[in-house]
């Protein structure tokens, strides 16, 4: 089981890789605007797409459904549960974004209208195109989410830190080669540019998942290694009578872990919309920004952008965190070791959460 100082290294190394990643994102979002000017706004609703479904999946509520269903099951059924519920996860959804992508490219142009009708014509063609671009992100990221996730719960944070350091870095060097085209006497339409970037975008989602299975490939290669480093969250203890209940002995292995899978498809939608409800409010002042002024979208974005920082640190990194030790004691029926794990979790939240946001309050005023 996790204990305080291995928890608080796994919310450090969470919590650099995520603080490294957004000031790279600041780093990003300043070649965006300096290479699109006033146009920004149609690519970064184009944009708005992916991120959203972005920071669902790899930074939200699919990481930490899953974390939680893969921890119970591996404490309740063995740690070689969590491989095949893992895969049969993983596929599963990967081809369900395979459908709903090209679903949404269908819909692209009443999903713009939508999100942005304060558009002209013109501009609203134009970003059904960049939309269109940017829709082949969700597999990748949705795969290398559940990846990812499936790491953490081993004990291993590191991918899960770095993942997005990595998405930046690559739609940063799509950055940096257009900026270069200028001074080499290429000079790029505003509409390509945005183009390239969405290929940025995507390509960053296939370097993710690239990254994840190289990971996860690592890990098994390193099976004894990575079996001390889940030593971090399981110990040997005999579960509860909660968990004996929960184990159903009548079923095979291979029935439960199918089991399990379903019912963690079933739920997942509930999952997602119960962590959507701020990212839908971003999306709906979006579609008033639009209305009132040319580059109120990238001004909204950028408001967004300072409030997640310390979003990412004190919630993200830390939930990540204390997640699969508090779905392994809720599995082993530990109530009081739950308690305890819980009130450090909000305490450490509290701790990090109000300096936040008196800061934030700060940088309201000019």
């Amino acid at each position: 089981m996790d204990t305080p100082d291995k928890s608080l290294r796994a919310v450090a190394v969470l919590a650099t890789g995520s603080l490294a990643s957004r000031i790279l994102g600041f780093v990003r979002d300043i070649f965006f605007a300096g290479l699109l000017g006033p146009a920004a706004d149609l690519f970064l609703v184009a944009f708005r797409i992916p991120n959203f479904f972005r920071k669902l999946l790899a930074d939200g509520s699919l990481g930490l459904a899953f974390g939680a269903s893969g921890m119970a099951l591996a404490s309740l059924h063995g740690r070689q549960s969590l491989n095949a519920f893992s895969r049969s996860v993983g596929v599963r959804l990967f081809l369900l974004a395979l459908v709903a992508s090209l679903c949404l490219g269908l819909l692209a142009r009443p999903l713009v209208l939508l999100l942005a009708p304060g558009l002209p014509e013109r501009e609203t063609a134009d970003c059904v195109n960049l939309v269109r671009l940017c829709l082949p992100y969700s597999p990748f990221c949705l795969l290398s989410a559940i990846v990812f996730s499936h790491l953490a719960v081993s004990g291993d944070f590191r991918p899960q830190a770095w993942s997005s350091l990595v998405w930046n870095c690559v739609i940063l060097a799509v950055c940096l080669f257009a900026a270069c085209l200028g001074p080499l006497g290429l000079h790029p339409s505003t509409l390509l540019l945005q183009k390239m970037l969405c290929a940025g975008v995507v390509a960053g989602g296939m370097v993710q998942a690239l990254l994840s299975l190289t990971s996860l490939a690592k890990a098994q290669k390193n099976a004894g290694l990575h079996a001390g480093n889940t030593a971090l969250i399981l110990d040997e203890k005999e579960p509860g009578p909660e968990a004996a209940q929960a184990g159903n002995p009548g079923l095979t292995a291979e029935a439960r872990i199918r089991q399990e899978a379903s019912r963690f498809l079933r739920q997942f939608p509930a999952a997602v919309l119960g962590a959507a409800s701020s990212q839908i409010h971003f999306l709906a002042a979006m579609a008033f920004a639009s209305c009132i002024t040319a580059g109120g979208i990238s001004a909204l974005y950028l408001c967004e952008r300072l409030v997640e920082l310390p979003v990412s640190l004190a919630g993200g990194a830390l939930g990540f965190a204390i997640l699969p030790g508090l779905a392994h004691l809720a599995a082993r029926g530990d109530k009081q070791e739950l308690s305890q794990m819980l009130g450090e979790g909000l305490r450490r939240g509290a701790f990090l959460s109000f300096p936040a946001t008196a800061g934030l309050l700060a940088l309201a005023f000019p």
